[in-house]
């Protein structure tokens, strides 16, 4: 049994001997940030923060300076969070959150994205995402366009869509196991 360690101020340390699985149930209520902020207190939290099984990731364009546009950063962040997919194993829930409306007025900057974004689903996949959440807000006349492997996606049970298209060619679509379906502004 792990011993409890005590601060300065006199106080206990019981959160750290507490069973991983706990931790991570606790941490899958705190916002994904907060989760890869704790990376840094310890070399076993930085194994846990990896193992959670929530990702959010969120672009907002006010944070970019005038020459970085959001699909160049969203192909950065694709890579690394590639290459912490691999170390995962399983991912639960996955969010995607875009918000572009001053920095990608054209819709010829999407097939950027488009790409980023598809290297990023096929590794969800791949882990068995059961919970996918894409929301984008680009200027009026540009949309995302969801690909056709969200819409045969066996593992997703839920699958909620705001302010994206889906792809003219998808045939049809095969969702076994959906359980929940939010589709806005679409």
């Amino acid at each position: 049994m792990n011993e409890i360690k005590r601060f300065r101020d006199g106080s206990y340390d019981y959160f750290s001997i507490l069973p991983e699985s706990v931790v991570l149930h606790i941490l899958s209520f705190l916002p994904f940030k907060d989760i890869a902020r704790t990376s840094v207190l310890s070399k076993i939290w930085k194994h846990i923060w990896i193992n959670c099984p929530n990702i959010d990731l969120l672009i907002h364009d006010y944070r970019f300076a005038s020459s970085i546009v959001p699909h160049v950063y969203l192909g950065h962040a694709g890579q690394a969070l590639c290459q912490c997919l691999n170390r995962k194993a399983c991912i639960q829930r996955f969010r995607l959150y875009i918000s572009a409306k001053s920095t990608i007025k054209d819709a010829s900057v999407l097939k950027y994205l488009d790409s980023a974004v598809d290297i990023i689903f096929s590794a969800l996949f791949e882990k068995n995402v059961s919970e996918l959440a894409v929301e984008m807000h680009f200027a009026q006349a540009v949309r995302f366009s969801i690909p056709e492997k969200v819409v045969v996606a066996h593992c997703l049970k839920v699958l909620e869509v705001v302010g994206c298209n889906l792809e003219e060619r998808v045939a049809c679509i095969d969702l076994p196991n959906l359980q929940k379906l939010k589709i806005h502004k679409c």
